[in-house]
């Protein structure tokens, strides 16, 4: 594999402009064998609306990953006060031998395990914001479902699954 190419052989649209047009229209003459061969005004803009859509895509993934991390940092200062707060509490609570069904209320341990499972099924929903995010960059950058699912280990076919799945908030061009 050259350099500035992907491992289909196509031009990497992330490496040199250069090279890479110059690569692209070489890959477009090899292909068009006795056709008429596309314009390069047309190639040219081909190739800046796929780098658009690629910044696009990459700017979507970095939010995503942002707000996994913001959610991951709020599921940790919950489980450090239940740690801190709730659990110290309730073991000094039943070693001084006061009955389990106080604790529970003392404690709060519903409200702990609330918030817990609220702040579990956000990360849930954001890490499948990421995942989505991220499999759809890949995607529009060459790489095939199959090494995605590869680098990822998950199936070939939840990647094509949530390439094709639309992004909330953003209508398709």
């Amino acid at each position: 594999m050259f350099e500035g190419e992907n491992n289909r052989g196509l031009s990497d649209p992330l490496g040199s402009t250069h090279h890479s047009t110059v690569f692209t229209v070489m890959t477009e003459v090899l292909k068009c064998k006795g056709r008429a061969m596309p314009s390069q005004a047309r190639a040219a803009k081909s190739e800046k609306l796929s780098s658009a859509r690629i910044e696009l895509l990459r700017a979507e993934s970095i939010e995503s990953l942002r707000g996994l991390q913001e959610t991951v940092v709020r599921m940790r200062r919950q489980l450090r006060s239940m740690e801190t707060v709730g659990l110290r509490q309730a073991l000094r609570l039943l070693e001084a031998g006061r009955p389990a069904h106080q604790i529970a209320t003392t404690v709060d341990v519903a409200g702990h395990r609330n918030a817990v499972s609220a702040l579990m099924r956000e990360i849930q929903a954001a890490r499948h914001r990421a995942q989505r995010a991220q499999f759809k960059l890949a995607a529009a950058e060459g790489t095939s479902m199959a090494d995605i699912a590869r680098a990822w280990g998950v199936s070939r076919q939840l990647v094509s699954r949530m390439v094709k799945e639309p992004t909330p908030g953003r209508r398709k061009a």
